[in-house]
């Protein structure tokens, strides 16, 4: 994959960390460690969104593709009688 469709990969690489986190047993350390990659997240999210091209742009706008987290009320959902499922 070329730049232009893997700019989000740092952000899913953060979120994945911060789920991994959040399935380990409750402790400080955990705690401090999801508020840092919190903060991470949200500084990337700023730095990529901020800055993409016209064609990121468009990637991002297209329907499925926006940036959500996994069991949000925007998370995508796929019924089977969707043609695009």
């Amino acid at each position: 994959m070329n730049d232009d469709t893997n700019f989000e990969e740092p952000l899913v690489k953060v979120r994945r960390r911060i789920e991994e986190l959040a399935a380990m047993p409750d402790d400080a350390a955990h705690r401090r460690e999801i508020e840092k990659l919190q903060v991470r997240l949200e500084r990337l999210s700023r730095e990529i969104y901020g800055n993409l091209n016209p064609w990121q742009k468009t990637l991002v706008a297209l329907p499925g593709r926006k940036p959500w987290w996994p069991g949000t009320p925007t998370a995508p959902t796929c019924s089977t009688t969707s043609p695009l499922c």
